[in-house]
């Protein structure tokens, strides 16, 4: 999936640059069908290396239990870019991770791995990864293997992160497959999601010792009749299809991508 890259330092230097990895699924395999299957035996950890060094700068254990990263395409943002006169140009304020966690807890051999969430990644601007944090955004919606796309609206004093549900990593036999979905449990669904970020701030900037998340039941669902506003809602999801007619259900698997005209 690819590692995400952070700067920090002297805005006018070379500066500090990592690179971050995070932990991804540890098998089995099947070995009937050789299949991968797509599970952990491990909690989520986030790896920072220098980049130049290739030295590890700092392990961090999220201590979310039998549970592996997402991809991190464009997963960090400088919330500073657009104005160079600021002193945290130049400086990446947070990194975005999906992730997939067994279902059940404690984890069995009969148990999925669908469910997950979003965590942030914090540098509050400092070259020292040892002062970097990590919270969660949201938790507990079905699992995110695809990256975490953002829109800054400057205009309005917001952030918005967009991502969706959904993983595939295997087919065992004509009638078994990765996440298959139930048309009769709407809990299976998987979705597109938008959320406000909770910890930006109206004026522009990231607020450094925030760790606000926020719930799948504070959303709107736009899925069948969208409204042009959300009113105080911090966001949004609309649930994609479920399976029918020998189809399995919708899902989210590749990265998205937003551009600046506002189309994701």
């Amino acid at each position: 999936s690819g590692p995400a890259i952070i700067r920090q330092g002297d805005i006018f230097k070379n500066g500090n640059w990592f690179v971050v990895f995070a932990s991804g699924p540890t098998g089995p395999i099947d070995t009937n069908y050789q299949q991968f299957l797509g599970k952990s035996d491990q909690s989520l950890k986030i790896f920072v290396l220098d980049l130049k060094t290739g030295v590890l700068q700092r392990k961090i254990d999220t201590s979310i239990q039998n549970a592996f990263g997402s991809s991190l395409y464009n997963a960090t943002l400088d919330t500073d870019r657009g104005n160079q006169l600021s002193l945290g140009h130049y400086k990446d304020d947070v990194m975005y991770l999906g992730y997939t966690k067994c279902a059940d807890s404690p984890c069995a051999a009969s148990s999925t791995w669908t469910k997950g969430g979003v965590l942030r990644l914090v540098t509050k601007e400092n070259a020292d990864p040892g002062q970097w944090s990590v919270s969660t955004v949201i938790d507990d919606i079905g699992p995110v293997t695809a990256a975490i796309t953002k829109l800054q609206d400057r205009k309005n004093g917001s952030l918005w992160l967009y991502f969706g549900t959904g993983r595939y990593f295997y087919k065992l036999s004509t009638n078994v497959f990765d996440d298959p979905g139930d048309a009769s449990n709407t809990a299976t669904l998987r979705k597109l999601f938008g959320i406000q970020e909770p910890c930006y701030l109206a004026n522009n900037t990231f607020d450094q010792t925030c760790s606000t998340s926020v719930s799948e039941g504070s959303l709107v669902n736009q899925s069948t009749s969208p409204s042009a506003s959300i009113g105080t809602s911090p966001g949004w999801y609309i649930n994609l299809d479920a399976p029918a007619s020998g189809y399995l259900q919708e899902r989210v698997i590749t990265d998205p991508l937003a551009v600046f005209s506002g189309v994701v």
